[in-house]
Order: structure tokens, then C-alpha cells, then sequence
């Protein structure tokens, strides 16, 4: 039968209709549909956050992978070409504007980049600029190991920029957000403290670079900006200012960076370690002191040479025993030994995080400097007891019920001759949190009410088996004391020294009740 163009033409339809359905037309089965080019990777530039910024993926050559794209209130997405993806790409962000941490002050941004390590890109992975992170691309670009980079802006600055984990400048993300906030925010208040305008914040990212290439934060290298010797400390000043802006309580800033430089208007004070880096007990160390305008050293100081430490907690600050007596080594050089109460760091079910922060000031005819000293946990022997009296009270803080009073002995020094030990220690009082003065014959110490009373006698003793024999100890003055010829320990052998105190002839014991034993010192004589 012959069949009509027309009649043709429609059998043919419900065909071609087929053929634009889903599947319709399928060779193979499945979809025709192409596979992805490229991921979208999405991030933030923060300064604070930086709005309309010009966004462009760079690679290691400078030459462009992805973008320009334009940032909304400090965030961007842009689509990376999968064949890209496991390179060490470069994102660099221009313009834009912010609102400014330190001022408040609406702020034309400069240049915020950061460069990633090689396979770290992938579907659902953030890339967050911030100063750190710039700081870091910088001193790649001038040719310096990564390792190397990251290694000198954590001992400046007390942390290794992270591009995976986006700054919260207000607070209100998660602890790694925020704490990335704080670092980000302390960037601005830095500049501010240096008397630089909120835009100049970005010349001082490329002089920190400079600075860092060699890899010490000291002033020297820096040509897009002079920058003082102290940079790190007063850093560590503003991650606490930037802290109480965002409301974060004291155990959340962080390790603060343990600069060893602080300038005063007339002085430069460095710290130097002891044998031993600072840890909970009996800490030694040095401070040189130097005159700012000469460079000469500061002789004759020990006598005005004040130091103070206070321990900042989330709830509370406290002080802590300090050695009055400060010695010149040598010229401009004083020894000072602090007696730290607790370490910087507490361990919960196993897991170590930060208790808050020490802050150690040395006032010199009215100028202070300030340090924050990473304090470790004691390891060893014991490095502190403490003894009470249920009778023997003090005022409690703010309003709060009267408080027993504690009486601190530190472990000083535990030697040998022959067979025979001399044990040494410290014993300080407690007044109040802030204050714990050397226990020493004729002070006044001060009950719940205020009232004033004084130390008379004061009686220490040892006993190395368990308090069968006691033998006196001797009062060296000024809160020390000690004992010579004690027998009953063995080199290299743990063993237990108790330590008993009576002031005004009243045994403190370890619970506050009578007969509630004494201090303990665990040690192992070398």
C-alpha cells in the first residue's frame, strides 16, 4: 500500500517525540549528560570581613586558573577546573572594603592571599584568607620553605595560619573559627598600637614577611615598614584586647606568644630562660636590661627591679609566690626566680587544654613590661605542697565567705654529698589571690576581718621515714629554708621527703585538721 508524505511524517512522530524524553535516544542506557569540569570552591576574606573584593585563582607561575570573582560580605565561590584541583594553588584577593577591628572605621582593603599546599583542594573544602595566611603566600613568594615559613610565624606568633578554618571576628562560630578571629582581629589592633592607620595594616603584613624571611621577629629585614624589636610581644597584648572585644573568656585566646623582648619608653628588657623553660614550681631566668636611647646596659637595678605575675582564668585572676630577692648576675643582667602555683594548661579525662594565661610584669621606676610565659605542668619530682589551718582564714573575693588560708612550699633544691642530701624550700602564705608573700618571722598576715596579726616563730622540719624522726630545718631568710645531712634517700631510687610546718605554734596539715599529715615531696635524688 503506498502511504502519504503526510501519513509518513506522522508515523515518524511519536519517535522524534521519544527522542526528547529523558533517556530517549540513549546508545548506551545511561545518561548522556557531560561529566563536570571544574568544583566550585567556596571561602572568606577577612580583615575584617572584606566586602566587593577581586578574587583570582592564581597557579605557582602567576598565571590565572580561575575567577576574578567579587566577594559578598567577606565570602566567594569559585570554580576551579578539576585538572587544577592538586596543585598548590594561590588565592589572592585586591579592593574591596571592611570594617575595621581596632577603629571600627569602614577601611579600603589592600591584598589578602593565600597559598595552599599540593592535594589539598577537593569538593566541600573552604579556602579562607586571612593576615596570617598572607603573611605566610609573602614569604613563600621571596623563596622561603614552607616549613621554614611556618616554623618562624608560629615562634613569632604562637600559631600556624590554617586557610581551611574561616576567622569569625565577632565570635559566634566555632572555637577553631573564633580563635581564628581573635588572630585575625589582633592583626588590626597591632597596627593600631603602632600608630598606623586601619589601610596601612596591609604594608605591615608584607614588613612582618620581610622581617620573618630570616627567620626571626626582630626588626631587622623590613623595608615596607620599620617595625620595633618587640613586635611579638605587643601582638600578645592585642589577641587580650581583641579577646574581651569578641567576649571570649581567657581560656579561649589560645597559646598567647612568649616574646622574649618588651620595650618600655626607656628600657629594653629581654628574658632569657633558665636551664629549665618556665613551668609550675620553682622557675629561674634572667632579665637583661638595656638602655633604649644607648643600647648600654642597666646596672644597680636589682634593688628597683619589681616583678609580678598573675594567672588570668575564665572566672577569676590570681597571683602567685615570687622570690623579693633579685640578683645581678652580671652587668644589667638579673636573676629572678617566680614560683608559679599552676601551669598554663590543665589535663581533663586525659586531654590537655588551656586553664588561661600567666602575664609576668617587671616594673623598673615605674615602667612595665609584660610577658607571657607558656607554663608547663611540673614533671618529676614534686614541685609543690600545701599546707592549711581550719582556724586560720582569709577574707574571701568579692563578697565571697572568708576562705581558708593556704601556706605553699616549693621544692628548691635537692643535692647530694656522699651519701648525704641537703632538701631545700620555699614557703610562701597566701593573703589573698592576688597577693602570697614569703612566709617570714615578724610579718603581719591578715585574718577574715582584716585584723593584722604577726608571725612570731615559724618551725620547719624534715623526715624522710614517714615522720618517725624529724630533723630541724634552718630558716636561710626571706621565705627559704632547708636541711643538710638528711640520710634515708638513695641516688636514682624515689623517694618521699615530708615536710612539717608550724607558725605561732600551730601545726598546718594537709586537710586543715589537726592531725591531717603533712606536705609530701615525692623526689628522686640524682
Amino acid at each position: 500500500m503506498k502511504v502519504s508524505p503526510l501519513r509518513s511524517r506522522l508515523l515518524l512522530l511519536p519517535l522524534a517525540l521519544a527522542c526528547l524524553l529523558p533517556a530517549g535516544c540513549s546508545s548506551g542506557g545511561g545518561s548522556n549528560a557531560p561529566a563536570a569540569t571544574t568544583t566550585p570552591i567556596s571561602g572568606t576574606v577577612t580583615a575584617g570581613p572584606v566586602d566587593g573584593c577581586t578574587l583570582n585563582v592564581l597557579d605557582a607561575t602567576g598565571a590565572s586558573v580561575a575567577g576574578p570573582v567579587t566577594s559578598h560580605l567577606g565570602g566567594f565561590t569559585v570554580n576551579i577546573p578539576n585538572s587544577r584541583l592538586g596543585e598548590g594553588l594561590i588565592f589572592e584577593a585586591t579592593g574591596g572594603t571592611f570594617t575595621d577591628e581596632a577603629t571600627g572605621n569602614n577601611t579600603a582593603a589592600g591584598s589578602l592571599s593565600a597559598q595552599l599546599n599540593t592535594s589539598t583542594l577537593a569538593a566541600g573544602i573552604t579556602v579562607n584568607l586571612t593576615p596570617g595566611s598572607t603573611v605566610i603566600r609573602k614569604m613563600l613568594q621571596a623563596g622561603v620553605a614552607r616549613s621554614t615559613a611556618e616554623a618562624a610565624f608560629n615562634g613569632a606568633f604562637g600559631y600556624t595560619p590554617d586557610p581551611s578554618v574561616a576567622a569569625k571576628v565577632t565570635g559566634g562560630g566555632t572555637d577553631a573559627e573564633n580563635l581564628t578571629g581573635l588572630r585575625t582581629g589582633a592583626f588590626s589592633r597591632l597596627a593600631a598600637k603602632l600608630g598606623k592607620t586601619p589601610a596601612q595594616q596591609f604594608d605591615l603584613l608584607t614588613a612582618i614577611a620581610e622581617d620573618l624571611a630570616d627567620g626571626a621577629l626582630d626588626g631587622v629585614g623590613a623595608s615596607a615598614m620599620a617595625l620595633p624589636t618587640d613586635l611579638g610581644n605587643r601582638f600578645g597584648a592585642c589577641l587580650i584586647a581583641q579577646g574581651t572585644a569578641m567576649g571570649l573568656a581567657s581560656d579561649h585566646l589560645g597559646t598567647l606568644p612568649f616574646a622574649k623582648v618588651a620595650e618600655t619608653a626607656s628600657y629594653r628588657i629581654v628574658y632569657q630562660p633558665g636551664m629549665m623553660a618556665a613551668m609550675q614550681g620553682k622557675t629561674v631566668f634572667k632579665l637583661k636590661i638595656s638602655d633604649r636611647a644607648t643600647g648600654n646596659p642597666v646596672t644597680g637595678a636589682a634593688a628597683n627591679l619589681v616583678l609580678d605575675a598573675v594567672m588570668a582564668m575564665p572566672t577569676m585572676s590570681h597571683g602567685t609566690p615570687i622570690d623579693s630577692v633579685i640578683t645581678e648576675a652580671s652587668a644589667g643582667v638579673y636573676q629572678c626566680t617566680v614560683y608559679y602555683l599552676m601551669a598554663s594548661t590543665m589535663t581533663v579525662n586525659n586531654m590537655t587544654m588551656p586553664a588561661g594565661y600567666w602575664s609576668l610584669d617587671a616594673t623598673l621606676n615605674g615602667e612595665t613590661a609584660t610577658f607571657h610565659p607558656d607554663v608547663a605542668m611540673s614533671m618529676g619530682d614534686t614541685s609543690r605542697a600545701s599546707l592549711k589551718d581550719a582556724n586560720d582564714k582569709i577574707a574571701g573575693m568579692m563578697g565571697q565567705p572568708a576562705q581558708v588560708r593556704s601556706y605553699y612550699l616549693f621544692k628548691d633544691s635537692l643535692s647530694a654529698i656522699n651519701e648525704a642530701y641537703t632538701f631545700g624550700i620555699f614557703i610562701a602564705s597566701r593573703e589573698s589571690m592576688m597577693s602570697h608573700p614569703a612566709l617570714v618571722v615578724g610579718q603581719n598576715l591578715h585574718n577574715e576581718s582584716g585584723t593584722a596579726w604577726t608571725v612570731d616563730t615559724v618551725i620547719a622540719q624534715a623526715s624522710t621515714d614517714n615522720g618517725s624522726h624529724w630533723t630541724a630545718m634552718t630558716n636561710n631568710g626571706t621565705g627559704h629554708w632547708s636541711v643538710a645531712e638528711l640520710t634515708g634517700l638513695t641516688k636514682n631510687v624515689a623517694g618521699t621527703i615530708l615536710v612539717r610546718l608550724t607558725v605561732n605554734g600551730v601545726e598546718k596539715t594537709a586537710t586543715g585538721a589537726a592531725g591531717g599529715g603533712q606536705a609530701t615531696f615525692s623526689v628522686t635524688p640524682k
